[in-house]
């Protein structure tokens, strides 16, 4: 069976469009959240706070052996060819931010997928075999201690400055590719800027 060859982007590909479309919806809702008093309305704040999460679970936590396909922000850095940025976003996941009532030390990466897919994404039903395996409600709220304070902030202005990065790189290859292509090389590009063209009048 013949290899899948490795899909290559540009800026301007469906999946970047897509994901700058995402980070668009999620800015937004984070301006809203950001300006949010927990303990004027503590309903709306829960109900943006989820939904920043889910987003963030959907962008950031894929599971990497599926990086190729997926839209997550690495799967996109990977295809369009940022893959030092990918890693190094990849590692700043990793880095731990803080931990439960129980000693248990969290990343951004663990913490963004420990309080979507055990409190927002799924209700699963337990048997008592399963007991032993719950997240008690006392763990949520220790969730979003570590998560509401600047880590948010700070993951999200993380995600939008990598983003950036990698589009405004991908599109000045892009540029760069096209320059040589039409011109030969930069050099050419750039001795036919200086050229003074003769005044019509």
């Amino acid at each position: 069976m013949r290899k899948t060859e490795r899909i290559t982007e540009t800026y301007l590909s469906p999946a970047a469009r897509v994901l700058t479309n995402n980070l668009a919806l999620l800015s937004e809702r984070c301006r809203i959240f950001f300006a949010l008093d927990i303990a004027q309305d503590p309903v709306l704040w829960i109900t943006f706070f989820e939904s920043i999460i889910v987003q963030l679970r959907a962008l950031i936590c894929e599971k990497k052996n599926n990086i190729e396909k997926n839209y997550t922000i690495q799967g996109v850095l990977s295809r369009l060819g940022c893959d030092e940025l990918r890693v190094a976003f990849d590692a700043f996941l990793d880095t731990k931010i803080g931990c439960d009532r129980n000693g248990c030390k969290y990343s951004y990466r663990e913490a963004i997928k420990k309080i979507a897919d055990k409190f927002i994404c799924h209700y699963d039903n337990q048997d008592a075999t399963e007991c032993q395996n719950a997240v008690s409600i006392e763990i949520y709220c220790d969730l979003i201690d570590i998560l509401k304070s600047e880590a948010i902030k700070h993951l999200v202005s993380r995600v939008f400055e990598i983003i950036h990065q990698a589009l405004e790189k991908n599109e000045n290859d892009f540029k760069h590719k096209l320059i040589c292509h039409l011109f030969g090389s930069q050099e050419n590009y750039e001795r036919v800027l200086k050229i003074q063209c003769p005044r019509a009048d």
